[in-house]
């Protein structure tokens, strides 16, 4: 069966796409937007994925998000591409940064009540402690502005 694969990974910003299992062609349309959001050229995905396929009945497996599977169900549906024409598959799931910080406190929590001999996490913490305890400046792309954030910084 003809099928594509679109992973995309939001935290980094990486893309990966195949056609029949192959890396898209050189010069490809895909290739400008490999360190791309993936929600700022999903309206492209239905065209480009058309084109690179030379039409559409293919298999479209999906590596992302929920939210963006979703997303990326809602541009074929504008683009009027019905399931019969691309079967949308959602290959794996990435986990939200939420759910992935509250793996992170976990095992933090862990490390503290099991020790380990050839690891103190004691001393791993206090050594990077601003890792764990201090804040840090960051830039949001394409997101909230900081005087809708703080009103009065503006």
């Amino acid at each position: 069966m003809v099928n594509a694969g679109l992973s995309h990974n939001p935290y980094l910003l990486q893309t990966h796409v195949t056609f029949n299992g192959l890396s898209p062609r050189i010069n490809s349309q895909v290739e400008k937007y490999d360190n791309i959001a993936l929600n700022d050229w999903i309206e492209k995905v239905p065209e480009i994925f058309h084109d690179e396929m030379n039409g559409y009945d293919f298999d479209l497996y999906f590596t992302e998000t929920n939210s963006d599977f979703a997303n990326l169900k809602a541009a074929f549906d504008r683009a009027g591409i019905t399931q019969d024409d691309v079967r949308l598959f959602h290959k794996n799931e990435l986990e939200d940064s939420e759910t992935k910080s509250r793996a992170i406190d976990a095992l933090i929590e862990w490390l503290r009540d099991n020790p380990n001999r050839r690891f103190s996490f004691t001393e791993f913490h206090e050594k990077y402690f601003d890792l764990f305890e201090g804040t840090y400046p960051y830039i949001i792309i394409n997101g909230p502005t900081a005087d809708s954030i703080h009103p009065q910084i503006g």
